[in-house]
């Protein structure tokens, strides 16, 4: 039997981060005038560090249930990178040096996460606001959320074509606001969705238009991520991962294949 200790472990850390995300929405339901009393941050942008990094993860999960070992990089494929490297080190056109940053070495244990992402949103019944058949898109909205909070601890601020998190303000803050607009949001999941990409109509539309001033079209042309919504909807994806799993969706070896690379990926590295 497939030992998914690890597994388990990285699902129930997994709802821990939607908890602590949901500590922003409480905060700001029933706490919202302490914020700026302490001249204190919502939340929003750790918040969503953490919600990427968490679906980060639940997607690679199902990627490799999916599809199995084959879409984790092996010794095999170390081995296809090194003769290829060896190849462009022996022709006489060609300067190792030149190539060298185009050609980064793979390491054992990657998992795509962009493939993987694209392959999330296809499958999961839980819509995000991303178009499931433009894998393409997917791509491109992961790389601008996901990279960019994760490495810059920032987003495109660029009027035409960027990216925004969209914050929550909620009048009134007040003691027991909490369940009721965690409640609200999940019930209107199916029209209010973690992201609001702008319509290439809407884009031509607005683009050019010189009455409308820059921040206004910014709110209108942006790609947005709301992060409320963006929690809940983590969440609902962990309840039909955890699901899938249980009903035995998936089959037993690529169990066993999710088993070995979550092994291998919590090891300790020894330099």
């Amino acid at each position: 039997m497939t030992d998914l200790a690890h597994l388990t472990t990285c699902l129930r850390n997994a709802r821990v981060v939607v908890r602590d995300s949901l500590t922003y929405l409480y905060v700001m339901s029933e706490h919202q005038a302490d914020m700026t009393r302490y001249n204190l941050g919502r939340g929003a942008f750790s918040s969503s560090i953490a919600l990427f990094a968490t679906l980060n993860l639940l997607a690679k999960i199902h990627f490799i249930l999916s599809k199995g070992a084959s879409v984790i990089v092996d010794e095999e494929q170390i081995k296809t990178f090194n003769h290829v490297k060896d190849q462009i080190k022996q022709a006489p056109n060609i300067s190792w040096a030149e190539v060298r940053p185009f050609m980064q070495k793979p390491r054992i244990g990657t998992v795509n996460e962009s493939d993987a992402f694209a392959s999330f949103i296809q499958d999961c019944p839980v819509d995000f606001g991303l178009p499931r058949n433009d894998s393409d898109k997917v791509r491109r909205i992961w790389a601008s959320y996901r990279n960019k909070l994760t490495h810059l601890v920032a987003l495109a601020n660029d009027v035409q074509s960027g990216q925004m998190l969209m914050g929550l303000s909620i009048q009134p803050s007040q003691s027991g606001m909490y369940e009721e607009n965690l409640k609200f949001i999940r019930g209107r999941m199916d029209k209010y969705k973690p992201f609001d990409l702008p319509a290439a109509e809407t884009k031509s539309v607005f683009k050019d238009k010189e009455d409308i001033s820059a921040f206004i079209k910014q709110h209108i042309l942006n790609d947005k991520c709301h992060v409320e919504r963006l929690a809940v909807a983590v969440d609902l994806s962990l309840d039909w991962l955890v699901k899938s799993i249980d009903e035995g969706v998936f089959k037993a070896e690529n169990l066993a294949a999710l088993a070995g690379w979550l092994q291998l990926e919590l090891a300790a590295k020894v330099d």
